[in-house]
């Protein structure tokens, strides 16, 4: 499976490329052992995997990487760069609101504690004041 999915394979294409019969890919017989024809037959239509790979899931997957296996391997490392890339401006954006939420959070927590400073000490203050201050904390 490993195999056909980095190759891009599917697996209807895979059965009709091998002749191997529906279903010997399904998860459970993925736990059996594969008799020895399954696995000519697999070697001998996709020459590029390594025998050993394929009986004991050892060893590096291809025999000897071809240039199409080299190229799929470029594209998908510079598919994984641009996307690592994307992640990282979307955390930095991230970041940033949280950093500017924080802020306005800091600024109304102090105008809060100003305000319940005032109100302990029963000083007079206009409704309209208290609304001015917390406007300039959440601009």
């Amino acid at each position: 499976m490993q195999y056909l999915k980095f190759k891009g394979i599917k697996l209807s294409r895979f059965y009709a490329e091998t002749g191997i019969k529906r279903g010997l890919l399904d998860s459970d017989k993925l736990k059996q052992a594969i008799s020895d024809t399954f696995v000519s037959t697999i070697i001998a239509t996709y020459d590029d995997v390594s025998l050993e790979w394929l009986l004991t899931g050892d060893g590096q997957m291809l025999k000897n990487p071809t240039g199409e296996s080299v190229a799929q391997l470029t594209t998908v490392v510079t598919i994984m760069r641009e996307e690592l890339e994307l992640r990282q401006r979307n955390i930095d954006i991230l970041l940033r609101e949280v950093k500017t939420a924080n802020d306005k959070y800091f600024r109304l927590f102090e105008a809060l504690n100003g305000l319940t400073e005032l109100i302990s000490r029963n000083e007079n203050i206009e409704k309209e004041e208290i609304v001015e201050m917390l406007k300039r904390c959440v601009a």
